[in-house]
Formats: structure tokens, sequence, C-alpha cells
């Protein structure tokens, strides 16, 4: 991250002669939503992805993340099945599961073209060139959100009636992330009823 002079390990002796925390740097950078266009993550070179469709023509790359971190207070609630993703699918659209952990051994809905890379990174650095090479990141409430979002990349996020704080309320916009969309689940609305408004 460009300004950066020194990284200092946690329990580090350090002289200093301001200190912030972290999440209260918006309110002393007074900062407006949107000033700072496009992304703030360096961005390293996409992969390259090739899924054969047959016949059809090449079509829209997009990315699926259907369940984050188990261990998170708000999983039960976040996390999908992948299979609950099958009315996206297309014969024209190429899906790339992100997806790390149990969850990314899951079964693509029937008819989906579909091939899971979340397997093969190692670390961000890794997914961030594989979501480099796509027109559009769909997922859940997970890191992979801030990842897109840093890197200005197009991105829906699926939140849950009861989101987390940083996605404020009433809104469908992000005012940290220009380039995302946020799809909410109404009190006491499906998560199908959700994904149809994807579709």
């Amino acid at each position: 991250v460009e300004g950066v002079s020194r990284l200092v390990a946690p329990g580090a002796t350090v002289s200093f002669d301001y200190h912030c925390a972290l999440m209260s740097l918006p309110g002393f950078l007074n900062h407006v939503p949107y000033s700072r266009p496009g992304s703030y993550l360096p961005t390293p070179t996409p992969v390259t992805l090739d899924m054969a469709l047959g016949d059809a023509e090449p079509g829209q790359k997009i990315g699926l993340v259907w369940a984050g971190n188990p261990r998170h207070a708000n999983d039960l609630n976040r996390s999908q099945e992948l299979v609950a993703f099958s009315p996206l699918s297309h014969p024209a659209l190429s899906f790339y599961g992100l997806q790390k952990g149990g969850a990314a051994r899951q079964s693509p809905p029937p008819g989906m073209n579909f091939q899971n890379l979340g397997d093969g990174f190692e670390d961000f650095q890794d997914t961030a060139r594989a979501v480099l090479a796509l027109d559009l990141l769909i997922t859940v409430d997970t890191s992979m959100a801030h990842l897109a979002g840093g890197l200005g990349l197009p991105v829906w996020v699926l939140l849950p009636t009861v989101a987390d704080w940083r996605w404020q309320r009433d809104r469908d916009d992000s005012p940290w992330y220009p380039t995302m969309r946020l799809f909410r689940q109404d009190v006491g609305e499906n998560w199908s009823s959700v994904m149809g408004r994807v579709a």
C-alpha cells in the first residue's frame, strides 16, 4: 500500500508521533463517499480463464462465493449452498467458484458451466489474480466482497436480513466501494426470492 514507510509486528516496540485506530480513520480523514475513484489495492496480473462451453459463444465470466467462515457468528444466515445459485445458470455464462474450505466440495447446479478455482489459491494475491479476470463477482458477505471492492471490480453482495454494520441500512450500494451492488434479504424473505432478483 502506497505511503506505508514501516510495517510493525504485533508486540514490537516502536515510537510514533500519532496513533489512530484503523476503523476510526474515515472519521478523522473526513471521508466523503466515492471521493477516491478506482481501486486502492495494487492490481496483480490476471490469470487466464478458459472454459469449454460446447457450441455456446463465450459469455460473461462470473465468480461465485457461496459460504463464509463457518465459525462466524452470523454464518448460518449469510452462507448458502452452491445449488442455491441455480437461477443464475445460462448457457452463455461461465461461472468460476472462488470458494475455499469444506464448502468448495459442493457440486454445482445441474447444467451450470462451472469450474472451481478456490482449491488452487494459496493467498489473497492468487485470489486477486482470479477476480481480476472476471466480469463480475457474486458473493455472500465474506472477505471476497472487500477484496473485489478494494480492487475496483464489479461485485454483487448477498446480505441477510440482519447484515453486518459496515453495509449500513436501506441502501443497495456502498459508500466504500463504488463498483458494488447490495442485494438485501427483506424480513421474512427466503433466499430463493433474493436469488431471483440477482438473476
